[in-house]
């Protein structure tokens, strides 16, 4: 038993001696007889011949036996086609052979490993990217000088810098990883990816992971997948810790991805963007690539922003888009927008075709039916409906441009529209050139009393970041009982100002023209300009209300003051007006019936009053004055008014809020009141009458008041400039 049992481990030692000798002999004669420079050479060869590309070995390959062989390749680069410029480089490569074929004078890859890889992918509109050469597959493709076959694919520690000159995006992965199965033909295998993501310009910091099932075929340049999940977490586009899942199924390429089929995708986004709490979705059916052409089915897409009572909903779709020769066209475009704000509402629906240019860079959104549904407080009857119409087309820009959006709009209701032309280089806050126009306009059959004021006073300060340039065009303008025939000038708004510069208007027989800046944020507004024989009586009809002066008004004003929800603009106001009227007259005040009533006790010395009406008024040649506004209250100095047999001069305050004012006039009966009705009055002539007017603007108290202070005055001196006004 014991001689067979020693017999047995004999042969065994001999044969295992035997299997390591072999072994060894086999590794010599590999290692021996593979000449590792000439391999390299062959590879540099391959790349510049079939793809006119550089490789460039910093050091000579080194064979190792570990036990399996691995050749080495250290400081490698690769450049772009045609050019020096490194498309990529790794610090180590390490390929694992097959060790029988080397017996056989062959070369087969089996695994590959990166060490320090950085890659530089690039896309231009022209050229497309910079990796296609090295994907496409067809005709015209020489066998490699090596076989590959590889069965694992590892990357470590690499970074993968992307730019798409098209739409000037930078992108920077770090510590990117990544490890696959098989990568032989029609040999299934999954991969996995992760990384950190740096946009370029930004602070920002984004985790990447990818996960997918793979076959492929015709070494890259076709292939399928089965399962596809993105997912990355971190700050990104402008939000703060984002959260994205993309999932796809049943992804086929052919041709180095010039043909695409997707049998359905689903994306999910969500995270913070300031203080709001946005997210999105979008879902498609199926999608199908010839080139640049795209063929699909039931595409979607879902946004939500959400703060505190406020929320706001987009929604689009596309049911079938197919293919042109430069991008896809859509029979039908359907996008809506839904906002909430407390009570108010807004609802916008837009249906229309769709024509997409890859080639081009244009996107046409033509709006064939359209309209924008509101709810708010501050519009007549709480609801309104307005039709829309109009068109917008994106464009891409070149490398050293920015895109831009073309815009034309047009919001109706009945015979009222306001349109909106421009070209933007942002949606959000806008930025750009917008022009405003219209031919017809009554904001008083939308909005209520004080919709205007309060609905400019709330929505104003979201444009604070936007910057805008363009021109106003408004005709038949109505606002607040005012109307325009016609308001224009040129539209400035940047660093949350708005600014009307050369702002001229039509009204009222006469012309008003200047120049307003509106802080958005506080409200505040400077107004400086000139006006110019300006009707008031119509004027007064319109505000439906009566006005203490009447005429022809014109002069120049310098004013300041807030535009705030629920509070009238005089409570702000300051600055000053200086006017004057011709062949008007004063509202609410009879002077000559003052007068008669008040003969006895002038003539007495003795002080009286009486009531006016709102009745009554005072015809003048001409009258002016400076006003002076100081957050409500007005003070009136340097008074003249007169007609042919009257002169009044004076001074006095008023409460805007109140409507109540009190001057104090100094009154002269003129020479020429012997040929006028008031003849009966010339008995009072050469005697100045002290008069007061206090209580309401139009309708006052008219008093008689002997001891009444006026300010010293040369009567002829001020009321010089009155009659050459009326002349």
């Amino acid at each position: 038993m014991h001689l067979r049992i020693a017999t047995a481990m004999r042969v065994l030692g001999f044969v295992l001696g035997g299997f390591f000798a072999l072994s060894a002999a086999i590794v010599l004669f590999v290692w021996a007889s593979f000449d590792a420079s000439r391999a390299g050479a062959g590879m540099a060869q391959y790349f510049h011949d079939q793809y006119q590309r550089t490789l460039h070995l910093g050091e000579e390959p080194i064979l190792r036996m570990r036990p399996f062989p691995v050749l080495e390749l250290r400081k490698v680069s690769l450049s772009e086609p045609g050019k020096s410029a490194p498309f990529a480089s790794a610090e180590r490569i390490r390929i694992k052979l097959q060790l029988i074929p080397l017996l056989l004078h062959q070369t087969v890859m089996q695994s590959i490993a990166f060490e320090k890889l950085e890659l530089n992918l690039a896309h231009t509109p022209d050229q497309g990217w910079n990796l296609a050469d090295l994907l496409a597959g067809g005709e015209g493709l020489q066998e490699m000088p090596w076989l590959v076959q590889l069965d694992r694919l590892d990357v470590d520690n690499a970074q993968l810098n992307l730019e798409d000159k098209a739409t000037n995006t930078k992108l920077s992965l770090t510590e990117l990883g990544l490890h696959t199965g098989s990568l032989r033909n029609a040999v299934p295998g999954n991969v996995q990816v992760r990384g950190v993501a740096h946009p370029a310009g930004s602070n920002e910091e984004v985790k990447l992971s990818i996960e997918a099932h793979y076959t492929l075929k015709e070494q890259l340049a076709a292939g399928q997948l089965d399962r596809l999940h993105i997912q990355f977490d971190g700050d990104t586009l402008g939000l703060k810790g984002a959260s994205c899942n993309l999932d796809g199924n049943g992804l086929v390429w052919q041709t180095g991805g010039n043909k695409l089929n997707l049998a359905g995708a689903s994306l999910h986004l969500r995270g913070a963007l300031g203080e709001q709490a946005l997210e999105f979705s979008g879902d498609l059916a199926t999608l199908a690539r010839d080139g640049v052409g795209l063929d699909g089915k039931d595409w979607k897409a879902d946004l939500v922003i959400r703060k505190l009572d406020r929320e706001t909903r987009l929604h689009a779709d596309i049911p079938t888009l197919s293919k042109t020769p430069d991008g896809f066209q859509a029979a039908v475009f359907h996008s809506s927008v839904e906002h909430h704000s407390g009570k108010q509402s807004l609802n916008f629906k837009a249906d229309g075709p769709m024509n997409v240019d890859f080639n081009h860079g244009v996107v046409s959104l033509p709006v064939s039916q359209g309209a924008l549904n509101l709810e708010s407080t501050l519009l007549r009857g709480g609801k309104a409906n307005l039709p829309l119409k109009g068109k917008v087309v994106w464009h891409r820009a070149g490398e050293k441009q920015v895109n831009t959006i073309e815009l034309a709009l047009s919001l109706l209701s009945g015979k009222d529209a306001l349109d909106l032309a421009g070209t933007l280089q942002q949606v959000w806050p806008p930025r750009g050139q917008m022009d405003v126009g219209t031919a017809h306009l009554d904001l008083d059959r939308l909005l209520t009393p004080v919709g205007l004021q309060d609905g400019l006073a709330n929505a104003l300060p979201a444009l604070g970041e936007a910057s805008l340039t363009g021109k106003l065009n408004l005709a038949q303008l109505r606002a607040r009982g005012i109307r325009l025939n016609t308001l224009k000038g040129a539209l400035n708004l940047d660093q949350g100002k708005l600014a009307l510069n050369g702002l001229q208007a039509d009204l009222y027989s006469g012309k008003l023209s200047g120049d307003l800046v509106e802080e958005l944020g506080s409200g505040h507004f400077d107004f400086k300009g000139e006006f110019e024989q300006i009707a008031l009586w119509p004027l007064a009809r319109d505000l439906g209300r009566r006005l203490p002066l009447a005429g022809e008004f014109s002069g120049s004003h310098t004013l300041s003051g807030s535009f705030k929800a629920g509070q009238p603009v005089t409570a702000s106001l300051q600055g000053a007006v200086r006017w004057k009227i011709q062949n008007g007259s004063i509202q609410g005040l009879d002077m000559a019936r003052s007068l008669r009533e008040f003969h006895t006790s002038i003539r007495a010395g003795k002080a009286t009053a009486r009531s006016s009406s709102v009745s009554e008024n005072m015809l003048i040649t001409a009258a002016s004055s400076r006003f002076v506004f100081d957050n409500g209250k007005l003070v009136a100095d340097s008074i003249v008014a007169g007609n042919d047999w009257l002169s009044l001069s004076g001074s006095g305050t008023a409460d805007l809020n109140s409507d109540e004012i009190d001057f104090s006039l100094k009154t002269d009966i003129l020479p020429k009141v012997a040929t006028t009705s008031a003849r009966d009055l010339i008995d009072l002539r050469g005697k100045p009458i002290p008069i007061r007017l206090k209580g309401k603007s139009v309708g006052p108290d008219v008093r008689f008041e002997p001891t009444l202070q006026l300010a010293a005055s040369n009567t002829r001196k001020m009321l010089a400039p009155v009659h050459r006004v009326s002349r």
